[in-house]
C-alpha cells in the first residue's frame, strides 16, 4: 500500500501555483511510476475520488482500477462531465 499527500496538502510541498484536479491526476500517474508499481488500483475518497477518475481519463494505462468513495461525481457538474465520458460504459 502507497498513500500520498496531495501537493499543498498534509505535510508534502505548497508551491504557490493552481492545484487542479488535472494536476494531481498527473501527480499521481507519477507517484505510480517512481516505485515501479505495476498498475495498482487506486482508491480515492471524496476529492480523492474524482482525482482517480480523472487518472482513469487522463493516464488509462496507469492503474488496473479506480475505486470511488464518496466522490462527487453524481450528478455531473460541466466541469465533471468530461471525467465520466472517459468510463467505458
Amino acid at each position: 500500500m502507497v498513500t500520498l499527500d496531495l501537493r499543498g496538502h498534509g505535510d508534502s510541498d505548497k508551491p504557490e501555483q493552481d492545484y487542479t484536479i488535472a494536476g494531481f491526476a498527473d501527480d499521481v500517474a507519477w507517484l505510480i511510476s517512481e516505485p515501479g508499481l505495476t498498475r495498482p488500483v487506486v482508491v480515492g475518497h471524496s476529492m480523492g475520488g474524482v482525482i482517480a477518475a480523472q487518472l482513469e481519463r487522463k493516464h488509462p494505462e496507469a492503474a488496473r482500477g479506480i475505486v470511488l468513495v464518496d466522490a462527487p461525481i453524481v450528478p455531473l457538474t460541466p466541469t465533471l462531465k468530461p471525467v465520466a465520458e472517459g468510463f467505458p460504459r
